[in-house]
């Protein structure tokens, strides 16, 4: 009987077809998921998205300055459910009507009452003021603002002094 050859000229079989078919998949699950987290992160993350001083165009002027500065106007008047819901709503015109129903602007402030007369006219179209949103998270962002304001924080924290920015621009990155 011939002696078995200790050196055999094909290798010993590992891995069956089966399993090298699912090792290429497991391999193609893997990168696609990686390369689409990637992707989705890029898009959460681009720069207009995250970027402080971002300070979009708005519909009508409003100053903050005046009303949130010299008048001194709590944020919790205008952004309702803020300490109650997921949102710091933007106020509807209705909002703005409970104080410009009687004052229209001082009449030796021509550019002030140009800019009452602009909110009237929302308010008598009854159309709503369709505002830039400064801060807005990706759908798939969960935020509650009452869980924060409730808490203690002060929208100073997160939003800088308003009451000094002629123009409402983004303060912190998100």
């Amino acid at each position: 009987m011939p002696e078995p050859s200790q050196h055999s000229d094909t290798p010993p079989i590992l891995f069956t077809r089966a399993f090298d078919r699912r090792v290429w998949i497991t391999a193609v699950v893997v990168g696609t998921s990686l390369l689409v987290g990637a992707l989705l992160t890029l898009h959460a993350a681009w720069p207009d998205r995250i970027r402080r001083g971002y300070k979009p165009e708005q519909p009508l002027m409003f100053s903050h300055v005046l009303h949130a500065g010299s008048m001194e106007i709590r944020c919790l008047y205008c952004h309702v459910e803020a300490d109650k819901g997921d949102h710091a709503l933007v106020p509807p015109v209705s909002v703005c009507m409970n104080c410009h129903e009687d004052f229209r602007g001082d009449p030796e402030k021509p550019h002030q009452v140009e800019r009452v007369a602009e909110i009237v006219r929302y308010w008598e179209a009854k159309e709503p003021v369709i505002w830039e949103k400064v801060y807005d998270l990706e759908d798939f962002a969960y935020f509650s603002h009452s869980r924060h304001v409730t808490s203690g924080l002060a929208c100073i924290n997160c939003h800088g002094t308003i009451e000094t920015m002629p123009v409402v621009q983004r303060v912190t990155s998100l």
